[in-house]
């Protein structure tokens, strides 16, 4: 009876363990499709705002480059 209740707590413990490993993996698997799916428009529009900034202010326009890389760095969508 004893054995019984320690492989019952054991299955248990595995399945919440397994459970909350599932959770992860499907947590991350939305945060990569949210990713790609904002990738494309944001990067498009990042960079149809700096063309017309590189004629007008060319060092603004260096300081945004700059600032979009390392936001891009950060939150790893590039």
């Amino acid at each position: 009876m004893i054995i019984e209740l320690i492989l019952s707590r054991y299955n248990e413990s595995t399945v919440k363990r397994e459970m909350a490993e599932l959770r992860m993996k499907s947590l991350e698997a939305q945060h990569e499709k949210l990713k790609k799916s904002i990738a494309s428009p944001f990067f498009i529009h990042s960079l149809n705002a700096l063309n017309p900034l590189i004629r007008r202010d060319p060092e603004l326009a260096e300081n945004y480059l700059i600032k979009l890389s390392d936001f891009l760095r950060f939150s790893h969508l590039a």
